[in-house]
């Protein structure tokens, strides 16, 4: 078993080629991790692990709880024994990811998960940043933002992360969720919409 500190890590990455990198794909790293290839493995860890890590944060909303939970990928990606390059790496990586964060959620869920001090998930409602930080010039506003987010189920916002923070296309999140283009489509037009209601709502209530 190999133990990912984050030091560690941070050490191998600073080892690696650069060019080696740029040459060689995510699928083909993968491969040659699932032989034994640690130089591999590092270079997939160091092309992700910033990805994996706002991934988590963005639902945990703390930074430490997140990098350990990227870490609990990192091993799995190491353990793995098979893995099929026909699908695109990310969508295989972000399926190991958001299981962990499900099971994550199940462990903690008598615990209310806050995201209060990360108001910028906001940027669901818009890809306008300057909207965006018009909308959250008001400490009370921000309050209100975090408390609508919570207000959420896992669902919607693992589909929001995807594809408004992570900026994954309905087909990768599709491969992820394991359902149609479509099918995401929907639950994201359906979060956004439940987002927006719930934020009037409390809104309302704080006038």
């Amino acid at each position: 078993m190999i133990v990912l500190e984050c030091r560690e890590i941070n050490e191998r990455v600073l080892m690696l080629d650069s060019a080696d990198k740029l040459k060689v794909t995510d699928e083909e790293l993968m491969l040659k991790s699932i032989e034994g290839n640690k130089k591999a493995f590092y270079t997939l860890v160091s092309r992700w692990n910033k990805q994996i890590i706002n991934y988590f944060y963005k639902s945990v909303s703390d930074k430490e709880t997140a990098e350990d939970l990227a870490q609990e990928v990192f091993i799995s990606v190491w353990k793995c024994k098979s893995y099929n390059p026909k699908a695109p790496f990310y969508s295989w990586l972000y399926k190991i990811a958001r299981n962990k964060l499900i099971d994550y959620h199940r462990k903690k869920k008598h615990e209310t998960v806050s995201i209060e001090n990360n108001p910028e998930f906001i940027l669901i409602e818009s890809e306008n940043h300057q909207k965006t930080e018009d909308m959250l010039i008001q400490k009370d506003e921000e309050k209100m933002v975090a408390n609508t987010i919570n207000q959420l189920t896992e669902e919607q916002k693992s589909v929001l992360i995807l594809s408004k923070y992570q900026k994954l296309p309905y087909e990768d999140i599709a491969e992820i969720l394991n359902c149609s283009p479509e099918t995401v489509k929907v639950r994201v037009f359906r979060a956004v919409k439940s987002f927006v209601k719930k934020f009037k709502e409390l809104y309302e209530n704080e006038r």
